[in-house]
């Protein structure tokens, strides 16, 4: 295979982070919409988008569960990882941040950026994730670019930066690309992809999701300037999602149908592309997919230690599930949900308490319940 082969099957995993009502739906829509991968953009209004395809999400208009979508781009390869906007669905964000290669950073230019918003930078900052930021809705913002930049540098760090001025704060940040930028306004690119992994530069992207300005630019320094490591033979995996499957990020390696973990032993693999699905018979990394198998796992593990990691600790209250079962039978039904959201912590002290953020997640989980295990 050759190098450059190499480089176009080596799949960008992206996230965008946002705060509801920011326009990530739109700018995922565009994106997808821009590079072929669907027919014709959905709306959230319309509850016709291509990602938010589950009852619930179509009727409360917002994302419950990260979800992929695979598309080319550019003569590159990309997986969109959909995250919940929602505060009720951290866990579920946070723990997409382990599978990413960089974040999108979505804020409103209409308006002033949200805490929440400025936690979630924070976090991807302390992981080392290249952070792009796109000014969404421009075309309806009266302030100049440069007043909403200065409020950005105080906001979230003072390294944010217009994309344009890429190649010039790389140079001033090195001594040694100064005098090559001066003479020939380049510098070297491995610098680019360095500062943007360290947090040495946050570059600023404006434009319109729903006139579909400004993303072309964004994907080609994605592209161009987020580092995507070679797969090695030793075999390294995240899983960031159960339901029926176990979804993983393949970092490194190969994973083949009947490999085993322990007492665990993969019985199918898919790749899922919105609500569809492709079965395989192995993945190599970097690269996402799904699996049979590894049912009693928790999301949050890592294959091949079988190590499951704690999540951040959220902000919640405790429930108490109340249910006509005995309590040492409803705990022994729901406890499984665990799995799926080790955030929940479901518990068997004097009743079966739960622990949620806040009324979304807890009309998700009520849902749930009804539907899975027939109990109100």
């Amino acid at each position: 295979m050759s190098k450059l082969q190499e480089e176009i099957n080596r799949r960008r995993t992206f996230a965008i982070i946002s705060h509801p009502d920011a326009g990530k739906t739109t700018l995922c829509e565009s994106i997808l919409y821009q590079s072929g991968s669907i027919p014709e953009k959905g709306r959230v209004d319309h509850r016709d988008s291509f990602l938010d395809y589950r009852e619930f999400e179509r009727k409360k208009g917002i994302t419950v569960r990260n979800k992929e979508a695979r598309f080319s781009y550019g003569n590159k390869n990309y997986v969109y990882v959909d995250t919940p906007g929602h505060l009720d669905f951290a866990g579920e964000v946070n723990r997409s941040f382990e599978i990413l290669d960089a974040a999108i950073l979505i804020i409103n230019a209409c308006g002033p950026v949200p805490a929440d918003t400025v936690r979630r930078f924070s976090h991807l900052r302390s992981m080392h994730i290249p952070v792009c930021i796109f000014l969404n809705k421009m075309d309806l913002v009266h302030r100049q670019i440069e007043e909403i930049l200065n409020d950005l540098k105080e906001q979230l760090d003072p390294s944010v930066i217009l994309s344009a001025d890429t190649k010039e704060t790389v140079a001033l940040n090195h001594e040694e690309a100064l005098e090559v930028y001066l003479e020939s306004g380049e510098v070297d690119e491995r610098l680019i992809v360095s500062d943007l992994k360290e947090g040495c530069l946050f570059p600023v992207f404006s434009g319109s999701a729903l006139r579909e300005e400004g993303i072309e630019e964004l994907l080609e320094y994605i592209s161009r300037y987020v580092e995507v490591p070679a797969s090695s033979a030793h075999f390294k995996a995240y899983i960031y999602k159960v339901d029926e499957y176990a979804h993983l990020k393949i970092f490194s390696g190969t994973l083949r149908n009947r490999d085993a973990f322990g007492e665990y032993k993969i019985s199918e693999i898919v790749r899922f592309n919105g609500n569809r699905s492709k079965q395989v018979r192995e993945v190599s990394g970097p690269d996402l997919c799904a699996v049979k198998g590894l049912q009693g796992l928790k999301a949050g593990t890592w294959l091949p230690s079988l190590i499951c990691e704690e999540g951040i600790e959220l902000n919640t209250l405790t429930y108490r599930i109340l249910s006509d079962l005995d309590p040492n039978e409803l705990y022994r039904k729901i406890v499984i949900l665990n799995q799926e959201f080790p955030e929940l912590k479901i518990k068997l002290d004097d009743g079966v308490n739960i622990e949620l953020v806040g009324e979304l997640q807890k009309d998700f989980i009520q849902k749930r319940i009804a539907e899975q295990f027939g109990l109100n």
